[in-house]
């Protein structure tokens, strides 16, 4: 049989009761193929907001860190919140579970130089624990 028109050569033939649609088959792999393509989509973006709620997390700590370390490095060689001790200080400023900080002589030796670090903790919505930290020196002869 020769096909006339696109529409006789693709057109499903006359179901029994005289009623055209779709076959069981075909349905059920539509539905497949839409429930894959929906399940992929929620995953991509699951995977986007996490994403940008840990980047927004990182940014947020870093931007502490940095102003606990100016808070810090303004201060005089000799200040008090400057003493040498490996123990986790609270940062000054905010709350006693955001951060801590420590000091140590750079050089033991000659204790002309002192090393603070800034340590910023932080728990992820999914549980995981993250942190950052920042270490700068600290002289005697540039902070008397």
């Amino acid at each position: 049989m020769r096909c006339l028109n696109f529409t006789h050569c693709f057109a499903h033939p006359p179901s029994p009761g005289g009623r055209g649609g779709f076959t069981l088959t075909e349905v059920i792999v539509s539905s497949f193929l839409i429930t894959v393509i929906f399940a992929a989509l929620t995953a991509f973006l699951s995977f986007a907001r996490r994403s940008n709620s840990m980047t927004e997390n990182r940014a947020s700590s870093i931007h502490i860190a940095r102003q606990a370390m100016e808070t810090l490095h303004s201060k005089l060689y000799n200040d008090p919140l400057l003493s040498i001790g490996n123990n986790k200080r609270p940062l000054p400023g905010y709350p006693d579970n955001r951060g801590y900080y420590n000091v140590s002589y750079a050089d033991p030796v000659k204790k002309n130089v002192k090393d603070i670090t800034v340590v910023i903790e932080w728990v992820e919505p999914w549980g995981m624990q993250r942190s950052v930290s920042l270490t700068t020196s600290h002289t005697e002869s540039l902070h008397y």
